[in-house]
């Protein structure tokens, strides 16, 4: 059993910590339009951020969508929708 202490030592903690979540979430999305921005613009390489925060999300949605049909085919997928769609 914890004492009062440790509890409130545990709220601040998570208060903290979703503090942090909600400022990064401000931030990435900052980032995103700044890179949306610079892609159309011409800058391909700034594609490379976009990349890195929505591919293990569309990752995720596609194999648990599509899964049973292999890992190839998620990898199919998850390309040929970076491709197409972003």
């Amino acid at each position: 059993m914890c004492s009062g202490l440790e509890r409130k030592v545990r709220m601040v903690r998570r208060n903290q910590n979703s503090e942090c979540r909600d400022q990064n979430a401000e931030l990435r999305k900052g980032r995103i339009a700044e890179a949306i921005s610079r892609v159309r613009a011409g800058d391909v390489n700034a594609y490379e951020e976009i990349y890195a925060v929505c591919d293990s999300s569309l990752r995720s949605y596609i194999g648990a969508r599509y899964g049973h049909l292999g890992d190839d085919f998620v990898d199919e997928v998850d390309v040929r929708t970076h491709e197409y769609v972003f």
